[in-house]
């Protein structure tokens, strides 16, 4: 009886894997140097006519950190593969099946456009091994994200955005 139950842990445990598992995974393209005591002090995703490309845009700041002059730098980190429909507002990506998934939402506030990450679709900061920022796109499909309740959380060197842009 034991064994049978251990087997089964043992059967269920790669499929749990699995479902946790991002259906798409991009990183932006870009990295940047910040100094090495900021805080993301703004975060705005919009869209880039010209380029076709959903793009992150991150403030930092050292005014916590400093009784000087404070240094804001802004950034912008476009995310590869995703395609805006005008028509319905959805941003999309394929998942690599032909199948699109929705990354965000654009609505309309007040005459103001403002888009918004979908609950499936997580952005986050990533710091690489020398430093450097960049920003990751993971996307879950819609059921495995709504069947987990929350997305999995970040690696050791990410940074969740989600949060950031939901308030």
């Amino acid at each position: 009886m034991l064994r049978a139950a251990a087997l089964l842990v043992l059967a269920v445990l790669p499929a749990t894997a699995r479902a946790q598992t991002p259906a798409v995974e991009v990183a932006s393209p870009n990295h940047v140097e910040i100094y090495a005591k900021s805080s993301v002090t703004q975060h705005t995703l919009y869209w880039d006519k010209q380029r076709g490309e959903l793009m992150v845009s991150l403030q930092f700041s050292d005014s916590e950190y400093t009784d000087t002059t404070a240094h804001d730098e802004t950034f912008d980190f476009p995310i590869p593969g995703v395609v805006f429909d005008p028509k319905s507002g959805l941003f999309t990506i394929d998942d690599g099946r032909g199948n699109p998934l929705p990354v965000a939402r654009r609505h309309t506030v007040v005459f103001i456009p403002e888009i918004k990450p979908a609950p499936n679709a997580a952005f986050r900061i990533r710091r690489d091994d020398n430093g450097k920022i960049g920003v990751v796109l993971t996307v879950y499909r819609p059921e495995v994200a709504a069947a987990l309740g929350q997305l999995p959380q970040p690696g050791e060197k990410t940074v969740p955005l989600q949060s950031l842009f939901q308030k």
